[in-house]
This record gives structure tokens, C-alpha cells and sequence, in this order.
């Protein structure tokens, strides 16, 4: 990679010849390859919400691991070039904001959002762990508040081949 940036928006990066996402050698450490098999095994949940979307927002700031901006946007580039779709890395505020997400008003006087063209990923923490063996995180696929897939009270552990995580529920609206 040469540093360079493409003069678009969102940045894109130019000259791309391959990128690593691992902090240190050994693949146990590896929290970026944990996070993209977490949010490809979200992708491969209900189908029918993928349908049609030509963007992907990945929203890991608030990823357990304390990963750094570029491993995060690394991880959104991968992830989105995996699927042949634009990728970002905002949070639903800042789509909201950006204009990516399109609101209706209810009859309470609230607004529903939904995402017509594109998923929101998120992967939050469940709880701190301190050891850093362990993650405990909930991973969400979105589009709408009606078209969305959870994963709840996850577990991963690092074992000596790297990450291995539990799925402790699914939700699906």
C-alpha cells in the first residue's frame, strides 16, 4: 500500500496490493478475524434481509478489544469488497444524519428509520472482561425495525488456533 487515498466519499484507498489484520503473528490475538466470521455469520442469517443492499455500514465503536481506527476500517473494507458492496464504517446516528437512512413518522409522533439500500453491522460489548481470554459482545444485522437479526450473549475464547465463540441467543424481528 502506498498511503494513498482516493478523493471520494467515503475515502476509498488506492494501489491496494493486500491488507493483514492481525496486531501480532500468532492468529490467537486475531480480534479483526474474529469480528469479520462473527459478521459473516450474520450475513448468512436470513437472506432476505441482504436483498438488494448496495452498502454496508460495519460499526465496531464500541467492539470489545479496544481495536485501533485502522484495524476497524479494515475491517469494514474486507468485509464490504467480500460482498461486492460499498462499505462504511458509521454508526446509525451518523447515517441517520448523513442521510442514508430513511425515516416515516408514526401516529405516537416518533420516526421509524429503515436503511432501503443497505445493512447496518454492529458488534457491542455484553460485559468487561479483564483476563482478555475471553469477549462477551451482541452482533446485529439491520435494516429496518422490522428486518433485523441478533446475536446476543456471544462468548468467544482464544484457544491455541485462535478464536472460537458461542452464539447464547438469536433474535430475529
Amino acid at each position: 500500500y502506498t498511503g494513498g487515498v482516493q478523493e471520494t466519499y467515503p475515502a476509498k484507498f488506492s494501489q491496494v496490493v493486500a491488507v493483514s489484520l492481525s496486531r501480532e503473528e500468532n492468529a490467537q490475538y486475531d480480534l479483526c478475524g474474529l469480528y469479520l466470521q462473527v459478521l459473516e455469520d450474520l450475513w448468512n442469517e436470513d437472506d432476505g434481509l441482504n436483498g438488494g443492499a448496495e452498502v454496508v455500514s460495519v460499526d465496531l465503536s464500541k467492539a470489545p478489544g479496544g481495536l485501533t481506527a485502522g484495524e476497524k476500517a479494515a475491517v469494514a473494507y474486507i468485509y464490504a469488497q467480500k460482498h461486492g458492496i460499498q462499505g462504511l464504517t458509521m454508526t446509525f446516528d451518523e447515517l441517520r444524519e448523513e442521510g442514508y437512512l430513511m425515516g416515516e413518522k408514526l401516529e405516537d409522533g416518533s420516526t421509524a428509520y429503515s436503511f432501503a439500500n443497505g445493512l447496518l453491522f454492529t458488534i457491542t460489548p455484553e460485559e468487561t472482561q479483564d483476563n482478555g481470554a475471553s469477549v462477551c459482545y451482541s452482533a446485529g444485522k439491520w435494516r429496518s425495525p422490522l428486518g433485523a437479526y441478533y446475536f446476543t450473549n456471544c462468548t468467544a475464547s482464544r484457544g491455541d488456533s485462535g478464536w472460537e465463540y458461542s452464539v447464547g441467543a438469536e433474535l430475529i424481528s
